[in-house]
């Protein structure tokens, strides 16, 4: 049989390698063209949460501090069986943070850039269900309950986290939740 003979059939698998080829060399420059780019600067940088404006961060920081501040020096006992005695410990470091946070609902007005000023309201939103948290414990205690704290959890993580995640990329240390329950 000549080559004429066998007609295209027989460039077949050349040309099947040929295309294997070219797409193993693609593959491989694509991931290296990946990899070159994410180690650039070009991609951005940091946690999705950080603000580029530092001005809410910086008025909140000292404000916080305060307030955890006064938490800290609250009495506490871990101790306490009764659990009314209990409720009125949180209710105490509750009764600090649910002013701190209004404060901080209205100090969020010096945020300009639309895109900051939502993530500054979502994170006040979820002080918010922070403390709400904290007031379905103490309404638990007063029914007589030992009751464990429980975190509303947002996309399997629990609020506090979220709430100290914010304020740890915004080098705002003292907004963090506080660790008097």
């Amino acid at each position: 049989m000549t080559d004429i003979e066998a007609g295209p059939e027989a460039d077949l698998p050349r040309s099947r390698w040929r295309v294997t080829h070219f797409l193993i060399v693609l593959g491989f420059l694509a991931m290296a063209g990946f990899w070159i780019w994410a180690f650039s600067p070009f991609p951005t940088r940091g946690h999705p949460d950080t603000l580029d404006d530092k001005a809410f961060p910086e008025a909140a920081e000292p404000r916080c501090a305060i307030t955890m501040k006064l938490i800290d020096d609250l009495p506490r006992d871990w101790n306490i069986d009764n659990p009314e005695q209990l409720a009125e410990q949180v209710t105490a470091g509750t009764d600090l943070l649910e002013p701190l946070v209004a404060d901080l609902r209205n100090l969020a007005r010096v945020v300009t850039n639309t895109d900051e000023a939502r993530k500054v309201s979502l994170w006040l939103d979820d002080w918010n269900i922070y403390l709400d948290d904290r007031n379905k414990l103490v309404a638990k205690l007063r029914q007589g309950e030992r009751a464990e704290f429980i975190y509303t959890a947002r996309d399997g993580i629990q609020i506090a986290r979220i709430v100290d995640r914010f304020a740890q990329v915004n080098d705002m240390t003292s907004c963090e939740t506080p660790d008097d329950i």
